[in-house]
């Protein structure tokens, strides 16, 4: 056995209890007493309003004792109620080890710490002290991030365009004459820029950006100089206006992601299918988008696809050479056919094809074998294969607001099954076999044909929340109430008149109303697929 000395356990003791730290202060925590004897490598404090008692927590010239401090986030919101803001201590500039700082409440000497290598700052009424300092003194920086609220429209920064290490700018709501210093540095690799209205974009002197952000700016078009950054493997324009992508986005050969959501998109040109390493393809809520490129096998890399809430006529059958496809999100728009061969989509994962007139689904569909989130919901359906059955990895599966008439009757044998969403249909029998899906959480069949409730439903054992209202219902199912696991039912005003029916307030709640009221009274965990 070895001995250890008493001298020798108590240096251990000591250096465990002075070891570096870090600590993290929000709106509602208050300083520790032994606050300045700690030994802090990372500290983050936030003052502002919360829904507690928040305590104002300010830093003085003792800061100077954080010697190792190395990260730094203050952040004073409490200004914003009481219409005064404290900066940092003077003593700031002693921090010669402080490498990363955050905060809206700083002073010149700020513009000391030329070690920085990540400087975020928050500019509100203090935007004439960042002028006239500059960050021409920032030889180490390598990531900049300024976030102007209502700056005159003449403010400019000085030392952006010469900043030897900087490689990655984030600019909210900048000036055109901000922007334009930032755009000259050639070292950028990841730039977002965003919350402009009526700016240009220039970024022929960025010629190494792989990552572009330019969400919320209102552009009508993509500006032209980005179809030049040869290098750029992720491009995000959400949340602009625009309608036009220009067939020269084909030269991005090295695009991986890109991503036009909330647009007004009339077309995506064919120009898209040579982009070639794309993996990432989003271009949801575009209600002018009818058809996507018909070259879209193409992207053979291609593993996420979203297009929903437009008005989609059709999908190109030459997605079904796109192997290795995750995600396919088509919901909400006007398909009626799906003319698309899934046999080669043995990745897919998860499928949304909600919202559309779909009257029938390919039979090759039912043939995935690894995908776990269907959804069908809000369409024609009257009915699905047993092939479904096969389906052995699904975890959700919304049917609702279908034409359904059956389910098949091997449905008990989706072992994995969570989730079975089937309201709003024209069922009038349940299978007896979805009693054996032990891991089923959440089981709707309100608002159809229904009379009786299957005896073995008792034994779902993981069931938390069961609808079953508005149904004919002859028989209540009383075996509800020895349900261990179950949280909430809810059954129509009618139930309440059948045998075996008992008011309930937990284990399990039962909640009387018609569907949709009974779901708004919901303020639980469960997630309600609409």
């Amino acid at each position: 056995m070895v001995k250890v000395s008493f001298l020798t356990l108590l240096i251990a003791i000591l250096s465990i209890t002075t070891q570096a730290q870090s600590l993290n202060l929000g709106v509602c925590d208050s300083m520790p007493d032994n606050f300045y004897k700690m030994k802090l490598t990372q500290l983050s404090i936030e003052n502002g309003q919360g829904y507690c008692a928040s305590y104002p927590k300010y830093l003085d010239k003792r800061i100077s004792k954080f010697k190792e401090l190395e990260d730094l986030t203050f952040l004073d919101r409490a200004y914003f109620a009481e219409g005064e803001q404290r900066t940092l201590p003077e003593e700031i500039c002693e921090l010669k080890q402080l490498k990363k700082l955050k905060t809206n409440a700083f002073n010149k000497e700020v513009f000391e710490l030329k070690q920085l290598e990540v400087l975020e700052l928050i500019l509100g009424s203090n935007t004439e002290l960042v002028e006239k300092e500059g960050f021409k003194g920032f030889k180490e920086l390598h990531t900049l991030k300024l976030a102007f609220f209502y700056p005159e429209e003449s403010m400019s920064l000085k030392g952006l365009a010469k900043l030897p290490k900087l490689e990655t700018i984030e600019l909210r709501n900048p000036t055109q004459n901000i922007v334009d210093e930032v755009l000259q540095n050639h070292n950028l690799v990841n730039v977002t820029i965003t919350q402009t209205k009526g700016l240009t974009f220039d970024f022929s002197g960025c010629p190494n950006i792989k990552w572009l952000n330019l969400d919320f700016n209102e552009l009508e078009e993509v500006p032209a100089s980005v179809y030049g950054l040869r290098n750029l493997e992720v491009l995000s324009l959400t949340y602009n206006k625009i309608s036009v992508v220009d067939g020269a986005i084909g030269e991005l050969k090295k695009l991986t992601n890109f991503s036009l959501f909330n647009n007004q998109l009339t077309e995506v040109p064919e120009e898209l299918t040579q982009c070639w390493d794309l993996v990432y393809l989003m271009v949801d809520n575009n209600p002018s988008l009818t058809s996507l490129p018909q070259a879209l096998g193409a992207l053979k890399k291609l593993q996420h696809l979203s297009a929903s809430h437009c008005n989609l006529v059709a999908i190109p059958n030459s997605l079904g050479q796109c192997n290795d496809l995750r995600l396919l999100n088509v919901s909400k728009n006007k398909l009626e056919v799906l003319d698309l061969d899934f046999s080669g989509l043995h990745k897919l994962v998860n499928v949304k094809l909600s919202k559309n007139q779909l009257k029938s689904i390919p039979s090759s569909f039912f043939t995935l074998p690894l995908i776990s989130d269907v959804d069908l919901s809000e369409n024609k359906l009257t009915s699905l294969p047993n092939e479904l059955c096969n389906m052995r990895q699904l975890v959700s599966l919304s049917l609702f607001s279908n034409e359904l008439r059956l389910l098949p009757e091997d449905i008990g044998h989706l072992e994995k099954l969570e989730l079975l969403s089937v309201y709003y249909n024209n069922l009038e029998f349940l299978p007896a076999s979805i009693g054996r899906l032990n891991n089923l959480r959440s089981l709707y069949v309100g608002m159809n044909n229904i009379k009786v409730i299957p005896e073995s439903y008792k034994n779902l054992v993981a069931l938390q929340a069961f609808e079953i209202q508005e149904n004919p219902l002859t028989t209540y199912p009383s075996f509800i109430y020895d349900m261990h696991s179950l949280d909430r039912v809810w059954v129509s005003f009618s139930y309440t008149k059948l045998p075996g029916y008992k008011v309930s307030e937990e284990n399990p709640k039962v909640i009387v109303g018609r569907d949709k009221e009974a779901k708004q009274e919901d303020d639980g965990d469960f997630n309600f697929v609409h």
